[in-house]
């Protein structure tokens, strides 16, 4: 164990001391003395020679994969497009043009080709707990470090479910919906409309003031736009799910957020649509808040965590959720305890 961290940390080691010692470089008078031709010189070093270092120690590791030196390369292109005055970015401008959009492309097929290979996997293995989401976290994971693959895996999917999401998916007898009966979609569909009409208002506003901070401020708003879409179609794509070969419950609120809870840890169940008390006893499962329904309070014998898009968690107790066919939910998981 101890000889392995050792060469992880020469692996990971090594190319941090490199960067350091770049970025170092850019402080020097040397640097200050030629800027032009040494700024070329850094820029190649950190796209092509810390990569190429980086792969020689890794070549015949089977714990790390390969495609891991196309991402150090990007973070390569993105710190040097940080510390490397603009002034003298001229080769990494046409870097960035001609080269980024290739390994962007090269990173994204293989994260997705990961993705349904693991996917077909688990189907081999007759489970089928795991979709598309699940499986691109754990490709991305393998790629990039523990929040910023999670990062990486919210942005693909977003596009994924955003158009290639199904609109009709029949359910399983162990799959409950969550959007149907609850008039949420149309909430949803409503707070797009003012998230536009809001987006154009605070554009003519601040225009007048600043039009880049407008247009920043426009580009945000339709992203998130964008991302409420997205999640509107990944919704029958996840549905609830009682897992009885892994005895289990998990809830998935799109790609936004989802939980899994043991038949073992669950302490008891009701149906309830009460207002939700006011000292945060009982966490509200919907990413929506009090904007959405519940209908459903489940109660747990040990703290358990919702994990979000981006990496984002929040634990809980008691969980506040809805489901379209609540009482047969809530029977068979009766029926289980």
């Amino acid at each position: 164990m101890e000889k392995l961290l050792n060469v992880r940390s020469l692996i990971f080691g090594i190319p941090t001391l490199m960067f350091l010692s770049l970025i170092l470089l850019l402080f020097l008078p040397v640097f200050q003395q030629n800027p032009s031709s040494l700024a070329w010189a850094i820029s190649l070093d950190f796209i092509l020679t810390i990569p190429f270092v980086y792969f020689l120690l890794i070549r015949k590791r089977k714990d790390i994969p390969k495609i891991t030196v196309v991402s150090l390369s990007i973070i390569g292109m993105i710190t040097a497009s940080l510390v490397i005055p603009a002034e003298h970015q001229s080769f990494l401008s046409s870097v960035k043009v001609f080269i980024l959009p290739v390994l962007e492309l090269i990173l994204l097929s293989y994260l997705v080709f990961q993705a349904r290979s693991i996917i077909q996997e688990f189907k081999i293995k007759k489970d089928n707990t795991l979709d598309f989401f699940d499986a691109l976290n754990i490709a991305c994971a393998k790629v990039l470090p523990s929040r910023a693959g999670k990062v990486l895996a919210t942005e693909i999917a977003l596009f994924y479910y955003l158009f290639f999401a199904k609109k009709n998916v029949c359910l399983n007898e162990n799959e409950f919906s969550y959007y149907k009966k609850n008039g949420i979609r149309t909430v949803i569909g409503v707070f797009i409309g003012l998230v536009f009409i809001e987006t154009g208002i605070v554009h003519i506003l601040v225009d007048k003031w600043n039009g880049t901070v407008a247009w920043v401020l426009t580009g945000l708003g339709f992203y998130t736009a964008i991302q409420i879409i997205a999640l509107l179609r990944s919704m029958n794509m996840r549905p609830i799910k009682i897992d009885f070969t892994h005895q289990k419950i998990v809830f998935k609120y799109g790609f936004f957020c989802q939980t899994s809870v043991a038949f073992q840890e669950i302490k008891a169940i009701e149906l309830c649509k009460k207002s939700l008390p006011s000292d945060n006893s009982i966490t509200q499962f919907s990413p929506f808040g009090m904007l959405d329904n519940h209908n459903i309070i489940l109660h747990l014998n040990s703290k358990h965590e919702i994990q979000k898009i981006y990496g984002l968690t929040k634990a809980f107790n008691s969980l506040a959720i809805y489901v379209d066919e609540a009482e047969e939910f809530v029977n068979k998981i009766k029926a289980i305890l």
